[in-house]
């Protein structure tokens, strides 16, 4: 039995022409709960760093939390304590994150930061990390059928 803990960021701002965080943070999640529905014997975890009616608000307007277990952390210690810090510029605003930004979506507001960086882990049954690690830019989705591949699980 395998554990999928994804702290993917679920970022945004009103300015949503320079903030790629929102499109990746909904393929991210959408693809978390399509692991968490494939992979029913698997507990997947979504971390926020936005207030919870701000983050359950936006699940709804993607589709609905599914099988996922949902942890706001504003104050976001999970973050620092999984090393995820605030980003550089070119995290956010490297060449190939700001293509991923001009495809929308536009005109959803939520809070939290756009600099914060995001990460994805697979850890086994036994607490031990598989697979993943921190994000390299914004726009980065993770492969979570390799942590599937990489927990083993069938």
């Amino acid at each position: 039995m395998g554990v999928h803990v994804s702290l993917e960021a679920l970022q945004s701002s009103k300015n949503q022409l320079s903030n790629p965080g929102l499109l990746v943070a909904e393929k991210a999640f959408i693809n978390l709960r399509a692991i968490a529905e494939k992979y029913p014997d698997i507990v997947c975890i979504a971390v926020s760093h936005c207030s919870r009616k701000v983050t359950g608000d936006w699940i709804e307007v993607i589709g609905g939390l599914g099988p996922i277990n949902l942890i706001a952390d504003e104050p976001r210690e999970m973050y620092t304590q999984w090393g995820l810090g605030i980003s550089n510029a070119w995290y956010l605003l490297n060449p190939w994150t700001q293509i991923e930004a001009a495809k929308g979506p536009w005109g959803r507001e939520m809070s939290g930061s756009r600099w914060q960086i995001g990460g994805t882990w697979g850890i086994d049954g036994n607490g031990t990390v598989r697979w993943g690690g921190m994000a390299k830019t914004a726009d980065e989705i993770p492969a979570l059928e390799q942590c599937i591949q990489a927990l083993k699980i069938r």
